[in-house]
């Protein structure tokens, strides 16, 4: 008989805060009780951004601002969104570092689109979450 998976997913994860635990204190326990915690990351964490000329705002913080994502727990994060080229690719990749250094496994951007399209796969207790990450944007 095979065990059931608990997958929890959240939308819009960003911390802007200095002290990076502030801001999941209270949901960590929650999410603690998943096999697997999805999120999408809502912008970009680069000490070295490469400001999109095509930017509105910049939506972006240190990387030091996500560097305990993992404690949380986060496990996947999607970062095909509208903030993440934010920061240019160079932000783009600090991002991908940040969380494949935390091993979190982030989807829905790559260096190319069949890349970008690849599902990331977790196995948790003998059973299979799979994931992806899209975006569309439709500019005025």
């Amino acid at each position: 008989m095979q065990q059931n998976l608990t997958i929890f997913a959240g939308g819009d994860v960003f911390n802007e805060l200095d002290d990076d635990w502030t801001a999941f204190r209270h949901l960590s326990a929650l999410l603690r009780q998943a096999d697997i915690v999805f999120g999408n990351c809502e912008g970009v964490y680069a000490d070295q951004p490469a400001l999109s000329p095509s930017r509105r705002v910049f939506h972006g913080a240190p990387n030091r601002y996500g560097a305990r994502l993992a404690e949380v727990p986060f496990h996947v994060m999607n970062c095909a969104n509208n903030h993440a080229l934010d920061g240019g690719y160079a932000g783009l990749q600090e991002t991908l570092a940040l969380f494949r250094h935390q091993n979190i496994v982030p989807v829905g951007v790559e260096e190319t689109l069949a890349e970008a399209a690849r599902a990331a796969v977790l196995e948790r207790k003998g059973r299979r979450g799979v994931f992806l990450g899209f975006c569309a944007a439709f500019p005025v």
